[in-house]
Parts: structure tokens; sequence; C-alpha cells
């Protein structure tokens, strides 16, 4: 039978969907239904939403920050909408980015993928908390971060995005890998869809062979340097699979199974 999918877990919003973000900044302000979680706040539209997502944020919000250790430990802001999120997401974290200031954000879970919502809060929570050294992860590891933590703490999220990263076609060229690994915020909204889910792939094949404490110090060595990401050809050298694009399809297809 097949697996519900995940696809994609984020949208990145300091650019693009503009349009959309003023809807949700709109219904986040208008959500008449509040639950503190001791972690942050969670608001929406129908008790039963708010009540299942204020729950999840209690439970796995503190596994999350052991997990990180973030620096700045900021309250959650979650908005659980009666509608999909996103055409393209279940849930995503919206920056609203003016003059490149960012002046609010907060995580948006839609109405689809109930089933998923454990996954979706545990990814959402991680990339809201990924500050300090994290923020020198380049996107594609950001989201292998946040994916790899969230199939820890839920193995039904876990059977549902293995699922989907197995189904994405390998790479044609290393070039490809090495395009997901120097993807920003701001290129994300240039990028084919089918470059997005290379990203996703790439993110996690790295985060899966790295784990959480090699992504750090990945990040930490970066901050060090001064460099304002880690560079690819860094990463490639600590993945330890070389420039070979059969030995990363082997290897990508290898890791969900």
């Amino acid at each position: 039978m097949g697996l519900p999918h995940l696809r994609p877990m984020r949208a990145v919003l300091p650019l693009v969907l503009l349009a959309l973000a003023s809807c949700a900044s709109t219904e986040f302000d208008r959500a008449p239904l509040t639950c503190d979680t001791g972690f942050g706040t969670v608001r929406g539209f129908a008790a039963e939403d708010v009540e299942e997502v204020g729950r999840l944020v209690r439970d796995l919000a503190p596994r999350v920050q052991e997990i990180l250790r973030p620096e700045h430990a900021e309250p959650v802001r979650v908005v659980v909408l009666d509608t999909p999120a996103d055409p393209n997401a279940k849930a995503f974290t919206h920056e609203f980015v003016r003059e490149g200031h960012l002046v609010d954000r907060f995580i948006v879970v839609g109405s689809e993928g109930r089933h998923l919502r454990a996954f979706l809060v545990a990814h959402e929570c991680v990339h809201w908390w990924a500050d300090g050294p994290w923020d020198r992860l380049p996107l594609a590891l950001e989201e292998g971060l946040a994916d790899l933590i969230a199939c820890q703490l839920d193995p039904v999220g876990r059977e549902a995005k293995l699922y989907d990263l197995a189904h994405v076609p390998p790479a044609a060229s290393f070039e490809e890998i090495e395009a997901a690994l120097r993807v920003t915020r701001e290129t994300w909204a240039g990028l084919t869809a089918a470059e997005r889910e290379r990203a996703y792939w790439v993110g996690y094949v790295v985060a899966s062979r790295l784990g959480v404490d090699g992504l750090r110090e990945l990040a930490e060595q970066a901050a060090l340097d001064g460099v304002r990401f880690v560079p690819p050809e860094r990463v490639v050298d600590r993945v330890g699979l070389g420039r070979n694009v059969q030995t990363w399809n082997a290897s990508i297809h290898r890791s969900p199974g």
C-alpha cells in the first residue's frame, strides 16, 4: 500500500509567495483560539487542532531543544489553519523579510497531513531553533538536519519521508549534488521542483551520514573560519563519497532502506 507523501516539508518565504505570506499573517493575527504550551503559543481556528498541535509542541519541543542546544530558545509561534498551508507544503516556517531584516516569523501548519503532524511540528521546530552556529549550514543541510531529527522523533513520519526520498530520481551528474549544497534561502524561489527535491535528497543523505554532531562540527568550523556557509567542498570531503555521482546515488538510495 502506498505511503502518504510528505514532500516538501518547508516553504521558505523571504522574497516569494508574499501574497500567501500576507494571507497567512492575517490568519495568524485573526486566529481566535490560543494555547500556551510553555514553549510558545499555538493559535488556530478549531479547538481540536489547537489542542492537538499544542500537545505536540509540549512533547516535541524539549526533545528538539535537547538535541539542537540552541543559543536562544525563542518561544515558538504556531498558527494552525483550517485550510491547506500551501499548494506545495503541509507546513512551513513563514519568514517575512523587509530591507534585509527579519521582521516577523511563525510556523504555519495546514489542514492536510494530520497523521503526519508530529513529524511536521518536529521538523519546523528544528528550523525555529537552529540558531548560532547552525546558521552556517547551507539550506539543504538545514533541511537534512530537520528531517533527520524529525525522523528520530516520529516513526510514522519517518516511514513517509524515507518513502519520498527513495523515489527521487538519481542525480545525473555530480554537479547536481554540488548545486544542491549551494542553495540558499534567496535562491530557493528560483529552483525547479526537481532541484528542490534534489536539495532535500542531498541534505538528508549528508545528515544521515554525519549525524547531528557531525553537522554541528561543520557549522562551528565555518563560524570559526568566518565563512557565511559551510563550503560544498568541505561537506563532500567530510561525507567521504568523493565526486563520483554513482557513489552518491548508491548511498542516497541505500540510506532510506
